[in-house]
């Protein structure tokens, strides 16, 4: 999931994820498994999750994905604002949640990086339209005729 959200973001350290450590605390009530923490940790990035397994079936889970101040510098303008800013006022975080069954999870995790699509889509159209209409040689530049 973060390899692919790294080849989505085109944040490398993501895509190459080096787990420096791995923690886990769960404990077994009957039938569910219910998860305390679920930590994985490298350079300039860390997943915590934490909620129930039902039934070791159906999931129920929260995440927060951290990301450092140096990955943070990388993710795009437009998604920038999705993030939280951690106490350290350094790293970013994003929140996220994890359901489906333990054979087919789902997340809501790139839903989460994107948010708003129409105000992301706004501010994509705008930013591409005043570059193009930049970048174009005046003659080629649509508009009123200029009298001259």
């Amino acid at each position: 999931m973060l390899k692919e959200l790294g080849r989505w973001t085109q944040i490398d350290e993501l895509q190459r994820l080096d787990l420096e450590q791995a923690h886990s605390k769960f404990s077994v009530v009957g039938q569910d498994i219910k998860v305390d923490s679920l930590q994985l940790i490298s350079k300039n990035c860390r997943v915590n999750v934490w909620g129930t397994v039902e039934s070791a079936q159906r999931l129920d889970l929260n995440g927060r994905l951290t990301v450092s101040q140096f990955l943070s510098q990388k993710i795009p303008n437009e998604l920038e604002e999705n993030f939280a800013k951690s106490k350290d006022g350094e790293s970013r975080y994003l929140d996220f949640q994890i359901t489906g069954s333990v054979l087919k999870p789902q997340t809501d995790l790139i839903e989460r990086i994107i948010g708003d699509k129409g105000k992301l889509l706004k501010k994509l159209f705008r930013t591409d339209h005043k570059e193009k209409r930049h970048d174009r040689p005046e003659s080629e530049q649509v508009g009123p005729p200029s009298n001259g």
